[in-house]
């Protein structure tokens, strides 16, 4: 809301997102959407920015926990078919 309240006035916002707005006040309706596509620009920069980082991270294994290899899940899967 943030966001919409650059193109719009906030008590407009706060009035039409609660319900409370009247007949009388009308939006403009190509500053709402200038205003949503601002958000969705954000809201994607904010997602680049998170896979960025993601995948610096890397993909190591995490100290403690165990690698189950492909063939222990077959095995697993063998044992656990034969059991009803």
């Amino acid at each position: 809301m943030v966001i919409l309240s650059t193109v719009m006035s906030y008590q407009l916002l706060a009035d039409l997102f609660t319900g409370t707005t009247t007949g009388r006040q009308s939006i403009n309706g190509l500053a709402f959407m200038h205003g949503l596509h601002e958000v969705f620009l954000v809201g994607a920069v904010i997602s680049v920015i998170a896979i960025v980082c993601s995948s610096l991270r890397g993909t190591e294994d995490k100290a403690g926990k165990p690698h189950i290899s492909a063939e222990k899940i077959s095995e697993s899967r063998t044992v656990l078919s034969g059991v009803r």
